[in-house]
């Protein structure tokens, strides 16, 4: 399976952002499916989507700005960022993408593109690109593990 970011060609404007999903049997040969999120969940994109299963629950990062958040997050999200979906215990590996359109913010965008790793003692932990410095101007470098916040 592969998971990547995309844009729905219906909806609203600026709220079109889905995960795309391809299979293939041998990683040489891709058909595309059905995208496995659907329009209209407050996004124009879902960047760098990444999935784990943590505590058995599955757990989705992808990142958004505020400039590519729909219309109706945007009234109420003062930034964008870094954001977590979660679908329920033992829903399986794609059971956090039916609940996008819950996903929380976990991050202003003074971090950007999560990622869930585990540390060396099994523990799950957050690294992130810093984004943004104080002085609003990009960063780059890479943060040190966090805490990952737990729905």
């Amino acid at each position: 399976h592969l998971v990547a970011t995309a844009r729905a060609h219906t909806g609203p404007a600026g709220d079109r952002g889905v995960l795309g999903h391809a299979r293939s049997p041998d990683l040489l040969t891709w058909t595309a499916q059905p995208p496995v999120t659907a329009p209209g969940a407050g996004f124009d994109q879902l960047e760098v989507p990444q999935l784990e299963i943590v505590d058995g629950r599955p757990l989705l990062l992808f990142s958004c700005l505020r400039a590519e958040l729909g219309p109706a997050r945007r009234a109420v999200e003062p930034t964008g960022g870094i954001w977590m979906a979660t679908g329920p215990v033992g829903s399986g590996p794609f059971g956090a993408f039916a609940h996008v359109d819950a996903a929380r913010l976990v991050s202003d965008d003074r971090l950007y593109v999560g990622r869930t790793p585990r540390d060396r003692s099994g523990e799950w932990v957050l690294l992130a690109f810093h984004n943004r410095g104080a002085d609003g101007r990009f960063v780059g470098t890479i943060s040190d593990p966090m805490p990952l916040p737990r729905p």
